[in-house]
């Protein structure tokens, strides 16, 4: 796919240069559209086709800051939650919207289709939503998908299959406190079990601040299936009225992906609460002085 070739990741999921080099994506969306007016505890998804301008604007500052990735605002934007949002009929026009507002906003960057849990109970109705959110987000230009926030095994592998139909997949779990996912699947099997399914490259993301995925990450690179991501949370949020706010400050997340990378660790992003000022740090860190990785080969 054209849109990794300045990183040398291939659809055949094989990276093929910059073999020192931490790869950056963008941060956190829901968070970043908190702050511009979306209030809290609401989808973001609507703000795809009703405020496109101020979606765009988040990429564009992640882009600024340095991300060679974006994220679509797509996170659980499956058929369930879009339902439970009135959308129900408009889960075509919601993700190809949120394509539209990436490509506008971060011009010549990748964009990740991102894909999270269904909010479907029904495991049989899995492969099918999330067959449904691919095609859209597919046919409106996507380079590639990330399915993220993975908490069951089976889920997670559903939605790599699916995705893998049309492009290269990041597969990102959510780490409990012993760094398994919370259906109790080690981090180890996690890896087997998504790059089994497709997925090129492996990680976790979320949790409680860069510490918590820190063990996680060791053990999926000493794994050695796939390149991995990490892409942690600003801390934990602390509510305030109507307004979440998140403590770790922008050197102490780029302290972390000074961290990252010397365990191995090769894309780094974030989640919940970091910003295009957490990422400019983490870009500024990373440049001065290079670091190379421990890298393992994939496993045969």
């Amino acid at each position: 796919m054209s849109g990794w070739s300045g990183f040398g990741l291939t659809d055949d999921a094989v990276f093929t240069s910059h073999r020192g080099e931490m790869i950056l994506g963008d941060g956190g969306m829901a968070t970043m559209l908190q702050a511009a007016g979306l209030p809290l505890g609401e989808w973001p998804h609507r703000w795809n086709l009703d405020h496109p301008d101020r979606v765009a604007a988040v990429h564009a500052a992640y882009a600024a800051a340095g991300a060679r990735w974006v994220q679509t605002n797509t996170f659980g934007a499956a058929r369930p939650a879009l339902a439970a949002q009135g959308l129900a009929e408009q889960v075509v026009a919601v993700n190809q919207a949120a394509v539209r507002c990436a490509r506008a906003g971060a011009p010549g960057v990748a964009v990740l289709g991102c894909l999270g849990p269904t909010g479907a109970a029904d495991p049989g109705a899995w492969e099918a939503l999330y067959a449904e959110q691919v095609r859209a987000l597919a046919e409106a230009g996507v380079d590639g998908f990330i399915v993220e926030t993975i908490l069951s095994l089976a889920e997670g592998a559903a939605a790599v299959r699916a995705a893998k139909t049309a492009g290269v997949v990041f597969a990102s779990y959510t780490p409990g406190p012993d760094g398994a996912l919370l259906d109790g699947t080690s981090p180890e099997e996690a890896a087997r079990s998504f790059t089994a399914a497709g997925a090129a490259v492996v990680g976790v993301n979320c949790g409680s601040g860069p510490e918590s995925l820190l063990e996680p990450a060791r053990r999926l690179v000493r794994e050695g299936r796939a390149p991995v991501l990490v892409a942690p949370n600003a801390g934990l949020p602390v509510i305030t009225g109507s307004a979440a706010r998140y403590d770790l400050s922008p050197d102490a997340f780029a302290r972390a992906a000074i961290q990252f990378q010397k365990v191995g660790v090769r894309l780094f992003g974030g989640c919940c609460g970091t910003t295009p000022d957490h990422l400019r740090a983490a870009a500024g860190a990373l440049a001065s002085p290079p670091l190379t990785p421990r890298i393992r080969p994939p496993a045969s």
